[in-house]
């Protein structure tokens, strides 16, 4: 079957929520009848996040496995993600959950009725300070 969605996944030290994040995303596209595929980036992981997603490469053949050697930031992963992904529509997915896989129906429908780019937006996120902080400081700078 022909590629038509690809999932752009990047994955920093996510080996505790990796495999449940994958596998609900599978599970959600394998209800769409189109041809799909997981481009999950691993980004340079100290734990056994890169170990995780091989194993699941190895059971499902559409999830695929980009490695970094050393940690470049998400959104070098990212970019990779798309460069390495073959369908005609892509989405960016978290690997630590914070994204709902079960969204992923209503991004594409909204693609499928004209829309060029179809944005989400986490509510309620979980992040500690130390995850917020940083993401603050770069909206601060990308903003000025």
């Amino acid at each position: 079957m022909t590629v038509e969605i690809s999932i752009v996944m990047p994955v920093y030290n996510e080996e505790e929520s990796v495999l449940r994040t994958i596998e609900e995303v599978v599970t959600t596209l394998e209800r769409f009848g189109r041809g799909w595929e997981v481009i999950a980036v691993d980004d340079g992981s100290s734990d056994r996040s890169a170990s995780v997603l091989r194993q699941v490469n190895s059971r499902e053949p559409r999830v695929k496995v980009v490695g970094f050697r050393a940690n470049f930031v998400q959104s070098a992963a990212m970019a990779a993600g798309i460069q390495f992904s073959s369908g005609a529509t892509f989405i960016t997915i978290d690997s630590d959950g914070q994204n709902d896989p079960s969204e992923i129906p209503r991004l594409l429908a909204e693609t499928d009725n004209v829309a060029d780019l179809e944005a989400g937006r986490r509510k309620s996120r979980q992040d500690s300070i130390s995850r917020r902080l940083p993401s603050r400081i770069a909206n601060w700078l990308i903003a000025n």
